[in-house]
């Protein structure tokens, strides 16, 4: 609104006559439109520091101090810069130049106010969303689930708020993000984008006042481009705003379960220490399959690798993979240790790719010869060109005209050879790790069994980029080979009625195993 205001066109304006009065030669305008000036990660201040650095600039001239910044030690920190690079800084409506002694403490002294008036500024705003809130005028962001914009304020809608209700029973039922989150998605109900709830959004709605019509305000403090959430005494909570959907009482009884909770659940960062977190796959979903540790009669336990999605979504989303960690590792270590003493195998694998490879590079340089070939006649084009000019066949305007045509052709040629040349280095460099891929892969047989969990991880990753566990299967893709797929029959546990088996058990004997 300042933008369009009067604030650019005046300025502008009130500059210009300003450098016609002292009669310098050379201006040039740095304009943010519509950016705040409460800090200085602005594109075309940050443009005119780089020309300052660049040794462009003799001058920095503004309308009104706050008009560059208004924070004070922005304000300092740019008087700084500009002395190290003996840039003079002038401001016209507070009349101050910083070549005169005057001229420097009206600066730090209008900083100082400029400052002030900015926080004065942020207080009023917030008593004004405060008051706005109360009023039950929407402030912006996310409308909560539950509620519809209506009129400038927020108004429940009957349709959510039943689920919204319905979660809030349930959770006093399961205790349970995770069993709120399956129940819901198992009697179909759907967000408001019509998808399947995760226990993040079920979280997050269990701890919002909104529900029983508070207003939480103040929670977070935003300092450059972080936003930090600030301590619960700073909140400023705000009673009977909009409409409840459950009661108080019910609402702060869940947020005491919610704490409880809190010191008996394991925390989920215990999944990093399983050997292949982040490179497992559910082959039913696509999802990244999670270490998690369960027991079994209240004493042993039991490590699996088991779908996201059906961790936090239930059946309805996945019907769920689930593989015992240990068998996991004896399947696809057992299979790299197979490879790595198999030469044969290991040789087709080698060769398959190669086979691939070629069949995908022959097109990349077919293209850079095409494109090669452009460049040529382009280049002859733009022989011809000057050979019509010089004739004088055409205007020095048509000539221009055209020049700028082929010259922009040129460019884009050129980029596309460029982007082929790159491509065709990247598949060399792929087809020359073969090499370090296969002494890696004849390390497993050697070294795994002696090596530490921490660098058993490592090596595993300097072969696998990726494992998929399928239903009956699993592949995983070795970096500079192709995909290496083995049954396996009983792996998934879907019923938990025997399979995986235990610890210490072996497969059944099945020429499907390796």
């Amino acid at each position: 609104m300042q933008a369009e205001r009067d604030s650019l066109e005046n300025q502008e304006t009130k500059l210009k006559h300003f450098v016609e009065m002292k009669e310098w030669s050379l201006l040039k305008i740095y304009k943010d439109a519509g950016v705040s000036g409460k800090n200085t990660d602005r594109p075309a201040f940050q443009e005119m520091k780089q020309d300052i650095k660049k040794g462009k600039i003799d001058v920095v001239l503004v309308t009104k101090l706050d008009r560059i910044t208004r924070d004070l030690k922005d304000l300092l920190d740019l008087k700084e810069f500009f002395d190290n690079h003996n840039v003079k800084f002038i401001s016209i409506g507070q009349n101050i130049d910083t070549s005169t002694p005057f001229g420097e403490f009206g600066f730090k002294l209008l900083g100082l106010v400029a400052e002030l008036e900015r926080k004065i500024t942020a207080e009023r705003v917030m008593d004004n969303m405060i008051t706005r809130a109360r009023r039950g005028k929407f402030n912006g962001g996310v409308i909560p689930y539950g509620f519809s914009h209506v009129n400038n304020g927020l108004v429940v809608n009957e349709e959510q708020a039943e689920v919204v209700r319905k979660l809030f029973e349930l959770y006093l039922q399961e205790k349970s993000f995770r069993g709120v989150t399956c129940t819901l998605n198992t009697l179909g109900y759907k967000t408001r984008k019509g998808k399947n709830w995760s226990t993040t959004t079920i979280k997050r709605m269990l701890a919002n006042p909104i529900y029983y019509g508070a207003l939480v305000y103040n929670k977070r403090d935003a300092s450059g481009k972080k936003t930090v959430k600030k301590p619960k005494e700073e909140h400023v909570v705000v009673e009977d705003v909009y409409e409840a959907i459950v009661t108080k009482e019910l609402f702060e009884k869940i947020q005491k379960i919610i704490k409880e909770q809190a010191f008996t659940v394991a925390p989920a960062s215990k999944s990093s220490g399983y050997l292949f977190s982040s490179l497992v796959y559910c082959g039913l979903c696509g999802t990244k399959m999670h270490g998690n540790t369960v027991k079994k009669d209240g004493q042993k336990k039991y490590s699996y690798y088991r779908c996201n999605r059906n961790l936090h979504q239930g059946s309805s989303a996945c019907k769920g993979n689930k593989i015992r960690e240990d068998l996991l590792e004896k399947l696809v270590i057992g299979d790299l240790n197979d490879l790595a003493l198999n030469q044969e195998r290991l040789m087709n694998c080698v060769e398959q790719y190669q086979n691939s490879f070629n069949e995908n590079l022959q097109p990349l340089y077919n293209q850079l010869k095409m494109l090669e070939g452009k460049l040529n006649k382009n280049e002859k084009r733009l022989e011809q060109l000057f050979d019509i000019y010089y004739s004088g066949e055409v205007t020095k305007a048509e000539f221009s005209k055209e020049k700028k045509r082929i010259d922009s052709e040129k460019e884009q040629i050129e980029q596309q050879i460029e982007n082929t040349n790159i491509e065709i280095t990247a598949s060399d460099l792929c087809m020359y790790d073969i090499d370090s891929t296969l002494e890696r892969i004849q390390s497993v047989s050697s070294l795994y069994d002696e090596l530490s969990v921490k660098d058993k991880k490592a090596l595993i990753r300097a072969i696998i980029s990726s494992i998929e566990v399928q239903e009956h299967d699993i592949t995983y893709k070795v970096f500079s080979l192709p995909v290496i797929a083995f049954d396996k029959v009983g792996v998934c546990d879907h019923t938990d009625t025997g399979w995986p088996p235990p610890p210490g058990e072996n497969p059944p004997d099945s020429g499907r195993w390796r």
